[in-house]
């Protein structure tokens, strides 16, 4: 195995691409939370009251001026991009294996969402797990392909070894 260290979203992008297209990947099991967000224009809140124009784009376009500290600002966040939605299109024989936290919501919509979830990143297998169901050792996960459920495990112990049982399985064939 070897570790690839990455501290920003865009890093993570191009380190992935980079893989996939220069290396044989078998898979990729992508369990990493990446942001949704990073953190666009920050402008104190009256000029973007007075040009709302301001808050457009991405930080980097220009330096903003020195900003009075008991002023009242303003912030925007740009989506990042789905590090998820990369990986078959880069490498389609790779198998993903994608992970889906919710938190608090029934097993049905856990399971649906997961699916989806799979659906739409063209995911090989999704382990889907609620965060009211991890505590200690407990942690309940269910891995799903598209199709079906294919386990439900226990313990985090369970999920990594039945994990590597389904990769294995998937690689061989």
């Amino acid at each position: 195995m070897t570790v690839y260290k990455v501290a920003e979203v865009e890093e993570l992008v191009q380190t992935v691409k980079h893989l996939l297209v220069s290396t044989e990947i078998h898979c990729f099991i992508h369990a990493m939370a990446v942001s949704d967000f990073k953190t666009g224009k920050i402008i104190p809140l009256q000029s973007a009251l007075e040009e709302p124009s301001q808050l457009e784009g991405d930080r980097s376009d220009h330096a903003p001026a020195k900003i009075s500290s008991g002023e009242p600002l303003v912030m925007t966040l740009l989506p990042t991009p789905k590090v998820i939605g990369m990986v078959k299109d880069l490498s389609p024989e790779t198998i993903l294996v994608g992970f889906k936290l919710l938190s608090g919501v029934s097993e049905e919509t856990l399971i649906d969402t997961a699916r989806k979830m799979a659906e739409a990143n063209k995911c090989d297998f999704v382990l889907a797990n609620d965060l009211a169901n991890i505590d200690g050792q407990m942690h309940i996960g269910y891995l799903l392909d598209r199709d079906k459920t294919v386990a439900v495990y226990e313990t985090k112990e369970a999920i990594a070894e039945g994990l590597i049982d389904t990769v294995l399985k998937g690689v061989a064939e």
